[in-house]
């Protein structure tokens, strides 16, 4: 009697414990990959490193993120494929690097962060490379460049900085204002690999 019971709740029991370790593992999954060294923490606690780390290194990750809180951020969806679309072109132009899709592939991660601001009086903000289509609006753009640090103990590495740059007060268009930043992250790397 109480092994036909068993036997007409095996396949909800089987099924439930299936869905729960594949659960399980997607979870973890998804918890490794937010914690390994492409991504950001958000304490911001970083190994640091020196740009000669990628010297020889060809395959990037881009990461382009965006700040959404306070008023007149960076939220039109035209306008954020518009700033991905002009990072990305900057890159394409080195044609001894290679974007990949897949951040567990690539060598080194360019993180660039984005947000918008109501621009300050003169006096209020720090000099800084300007061209002032919309007087009214500053766009402040943030570059950091991650490699694998030290493995931790889950397998996954801590985020290594070897360069970084924040311009708070680009005073241009969005998209030209990132593509700006990010060339000059470039620049200095091409300077390292020809030692010019």
């Amino acid at each position: 009697m109480r092994i036909r019971k068993f036997r007409g709740y095996f396949p909800r029991v089987f099924t439930t414990v299936c869905f729960t370790l594949i659960l399980l593992a997607i979870t973890g999954t998804v918890w490794a990959q937010a914690q390994n060294w492409w991504v950001l923490p958000s304490n911001g606690a970083v190994e640091r490193g020196k740009l000669e780390e990628i010297k020889l290194k060809k395959k990037v990750f881009l990461n382009v993120t965006f700040e959404t809180s306070g008023p007149g951020q960076i939220t039109s969806t035209s306008e954020q494929a518009d700033i991905r679309k002009s990072v990305s072109d900057a890159f394409k132009s080195h044609k001894d690097l290679t974007v990949v899709l897949n951040p567990a592939t690539a060598d080194f991660a360019v993180i660039v962060k984005a947000s918008a601001s109501a621009a300050g009086t003169e006096t209020e903000h720090p000099a800084n490379f300007s061209v002032s289509s919309d007087s009214d609006s500053e766009i402040s753009v943030d570059v950091i460049v991650l490699v694998p640090g030290a493995k931790l103990s889950d397998g996954t590495f801590k985020s290594r900085s070897v360069w970084q740059v924040s311009s708070p007060n680009v005073q241009m268009e969005a998209g030209a204002g990132a593509r700006f930043v990010v060339s000059g992250f470039l620049w200095e790397l091409n300077k390292l690999r020809t030692g010019k």
